[in-house]
C-alpha cells in the first residue's frame, strides 16, 4: 500500500520554523521559498515552481491562505480550500516543503530563507514589500518572468464559457 509522503512535505509555518532552525540549515544549503494561491494548479504554475526549485537546493512554497486569496483575488475565490491547494503542490515531486500563511513578513522572519523567488504577476500587498523586506534581511530576489501568460482566471473563465456553450447547444 502507497502511503501518502506528500502530505509529510505540509506543515505549520511554526513546525518549519523550528525544524529549519534544528537543522541550522543556512548554513550549508540554499532554501529557496516562493509563495502564491496556486488554486487550480496549471502548467504555468508547475513550470515557474520548477524554475524556482532550480535557483538552490531545496524549495518551500508557501500557499496563501484562504483569507489572502480572497483579499487579492475577490469573495469568489479560492476555488479550491486552502489544504486541498497545499495537497496538490505537496504532490509535485520537487516541491520539499509546503505551508499555509497569512503574513508575508512573518513567513520571511520564520523561514528566513536565502533565496526569494517572485514572480513580476504577483499581487502586492500595498503595505509590505516583500522584495525591498528580503533584501535587507540578506536574502537574494530572484524573479522569474512566465513563459507563457496563464492565469488561473482565464481557465476558470474558459470553463465557463465551454459550460454555456454546452449548456446553449443543449437547448438547456
Amino acid at each position: 500500500m502507497k502511503t501518502s509522503f506528500f502530505q509529510d512535505k505540509i506543515a505549520s509555518l511554526e513546525e518549519l520554523g523550528v525544524l529549519l532552525k534544528a537543522a541550522n540549515y543556512r548554513e550549508s544549503v540554499d532554501l529557496v521559498c516562493t509563495t502564491g494561491a496556486f488554486d487550480m494548479l496549471h502548467p504555468g504554475h508547475v513550470r515557474y515552481l520548477w524554475r524556482a526549485a532550480e535557483q538552490g537546493d531545496y524549495l518551500l512554497v508557501g500557499i496563501d491562505s484562504d483569507a489572502r486569496v480572497r483579499s487579492a483575488k475577490g469573495e469568489h475565490r479560492p476555488f479550491f480550500p486552502e489544504q486541498d491547494r497545499a495537497s496538490v503542490v505537496a504532490g509535485l515531486g520537487f516541491v520539499d516543503f509546503v505551508c499555509i500563511f497569512d503574513d508575508m513578513k512573518t513567513l520571511l522572519d520564520i523561514v528566513s530563507p536565502s533565496i526569494l523567488v517572485v514572480s513580476p504577476t504577483s499581487t502586492e500587498d500595498p503595505s509590505f514589500n516583500r522584495k525591498i523586506y528580503a533584501k535587507s534581511r540578506g536574502m537574494t530576489v530572484v524573479e522569474i518572468q512566465e513563459q507563457a501568460k496563464m492565469h488561473t482566471t482565464d481557465f476558470a473563465d474558459r470553463i465557463m464559457q465551454k459550460i454555456n456553450n454546452i449548456d446553449k447547444s443543449s437547448g438547456s
